[in-house]
Formats: structure tokens, C-alpha cells, sequence
């Protein structure tokens, strides 16, 4: 039996605090291939992946029968993916954008809430800064969604308030420039894997 599945904690933990991970996991492919069972079976519609890198997606890609059809990342002004965009558009797999407010107003390491840029764009069409953040992913490119997380009815309301205006060129070009290819939900830490790179 896989270790992770010997123990009712949702993340099983070592004495030194890090997350017990299997030191011997299944292929990809091999989990891949189980997957295409399910959706050959008729027992899902759609799979896909999340938090796959370029080159691991490629490789899934190259052996697997069934392409993925979403890939979900974290994926916001600050950590825009520009090469997953491209290369997902290509091959035709679905982003979804699984961060796209990142932790707005948390007091992180960006905030978007007090950026210059950030906060110009959002008074010039009338809109707040989370609603520039959502409609810049996905008006950046056809292949992408977002998937704002929220608890307030108000603001699951207001995320949904980004259909009647498109940003400029202009616009998408500044935001562009705030890109700093740095991930905010790096667990490589609590892994004690460097699970991004």
C-alpha cells in the first residue's frame, strides 16, 4: 500500500516537520495512463494536470495517447508564465489560472492593492484592482481561465463583473512589465523538494 495512504493526517508529516513523500513515486506516465482508463471508461470527460512545467508537460505530451486538457497553475501579473502561455496555446491545452488574485491584501511579498501601475489601470476603466487582475488573464490569451477564490458573496460578484470592458494595449503592455517570474506558492520548503524548478 502507497505510504501516503497509510495514515488519516491530509498531508503525513516526518518528525523534522517536512511532508512524508514517497521516495519511490510512479512514473508519470504510469499515473497519466490510468487516467486515460478513466476517461476511455466513460467515468470522467475531461483530465488534466497541475502545476506542470514545460518540459514535463512536453514530455507527457510526446507519450501519452491522450493529451491533457488543462494545465492548472499560479498565474497572476507578478508570475505571468509566459513560456507555459505559448507552448500551452501550441499544442492546444487549456490554462487555468488557479491564483489569479494571488493572496491580494495579505501583506505579501507583492501587493497589488498598493501598486502604482496596478491601481492607474483600475481607476481608468472604473474597476477594481482584482477585477484588472481577472480580466488581464484572460483576455492575455483564448486558451486561458481564472479561478478567483472567495468567501464574500460581494466580492464572488464583483470577480464575475469583468466582462463589459477590455484593457488597451497599452494597459496589457504595462502589466506585462510587472511580470517577476517568481512563484508565491512555492512548497518546496515544506516538501523539502524544489518542486518548481
Amino acid at each position: 500500500m502507497n505510504s501516503l495512504m497509510d495514515t488519516d493526517e491530509i498531508y503525513p508529516m516526518k518528525s523534522d516537520g517536512n511532508i512524508r513523500i514517497d521516495p519511490n513515486p510512479a512514473p508519470v506516465i504510469e499515473k497519466w495512463t490510468e487516467m486515460e482508463k478513466a476517461k476511455d471508461a466513460g467515468l470522467v470527460k475531461h483530465i488534466g494536470v497541475s502545476n506542470f512545467k514545460v518540459q514535463l508537460l512536453n514530455d507527457l505530451c510526446a507519450a501519452a495517447k491522450i493529451k491533457p486538457e488543462v494545465n492548472q497553475i499560479e498565474m497572476h501579473p507578478y508570475h505571468q508564465q509566459n513560456g507555459m502561455v505559448d507552448f500551452c496555446q501550441k499544442k492546444g491545452i487549456h490554462l487555468t489560472a488557479w491564483s489569479p488574485l494571488m493572496r491580494i491584501g495579505s501583506g505579501g511579498q507583492f501587493d497589488p492593492l498598493n501598486d502604482i501601475v496596478m491601481k492607474k489601470i483600475a481607476d481608468k476603466y472604473n474597476k477594481t484592482v482584482p477585477q484588472i487582475m481577472i480580466r488581464w488573464g484572460i483576455q492575455r490569451s483564448p486558451n486561458i481561465s481564472a479561478i478567483p477564490k472567495s468567501m464574500s458573496p460581494v466580492r464572488i460578484k464583483e470577480n464575475f463583473q469583468v466582462f463589459d470592458f477590455q484593457l488597451d494595449q497599452s494597459d496589457m503592455a504595462e502589466i506585462a512589465k510587472l511580470d517577476k517570474h517568481q512563484t508565491l506558492s512555492d512548497i518546496s520548503d515544506v516538501m523539502n523538494i524544489p518542486v518548481f524548478d
